[in-house]
């Protein structure tokens, strides 16, 4: 992956997917951390630099907030790599990410399968036909950052979705992708499933 050489790629035996492994580090320079942890915050725009490395933007005009999590936030301590492994089948599901020699056993926004869980899928944050896995990484990167201020606030500051059938059905379109992954359409994969426990759990 030219956006990330660092992370050399190995492909399956057989199928066409394959792996991505080797460093990642999502800040590199505490230069204006604070705002691009603002951005990130708000879902503002944000500029993801070769090695997926994020960057507060440049030509950003706006104001900033302070927040009070940011008192607990030592930028020097947010400078940091992590040693990632990227799977992609080749197919319609999205990417899936796992990170090595950090401690996830809090299982906060992470898969049953160990791999991070860096977006909700049905928002189409990741599209098969127009994304790439090189675009995929500035998704880890965000989850990466989100993970080390939430270790020192216990705030995730990227947002946090509801994980119950009541909360999909809300949600989610049933013309958008699944939350499960599966790139399939919701109507089509979870949706009569989170129908049939949404309505045992109200009995």
């Amino acid at each position: 992956m030219a956006f990330c050489p660092a992370l050399p790629y190995t492909p399956e035996s057989r199928g066409s997917g394959g792996w991505w492994s080797g460093p990642l580090t999502p800040v590199r320079s505490v230069e204006r951390l604070l705002d691009l942890l603002d951005d990130i915050h708000h879902h503002k725009a944000i500029y993801t630099a070769p090695g997926a490395e994020l960057r507060h933007l440049a030509s950003c005009q706006a104001s900033h907030c302070k927040h009070e999590w940011m008192d607990k936030v030592r930028p020097e301590e947010l400078v940091r790599t992590f040693d990632a492994t990227i799977y992609y089948s080749g197919g319609h599901d999205d990417p899936r990410c796992r990170i090595k020699g950090i401690d996830l056993t809090n299982g906060r926004h992470m898969w049953t399968d160990g791999s991070i869980c860096p977006f909700m899928s049905s928002s189409a944050a990741w599209d098969w036909v127009t994304d790439t896995v090189a675009d995929f990484t500035g998704h880890v990167s965000i989850w990466l950052v989100s993970w080390m201020v939430f270790q020192h606030t216990g705030v995730w500051i990227v947002g946090e979705h509801g994980n119950t059938p009541d909360y999909h059905l809300g949600y989610i379109k049933p013309n958008n992708q699944c939350w499960c992954r599966s790139g399939k359409k919701y109507r089509k994969c979870h949706m009569q499933q989170d129908q049939i426990l949404a309505w045992r759990m109200r009995r």
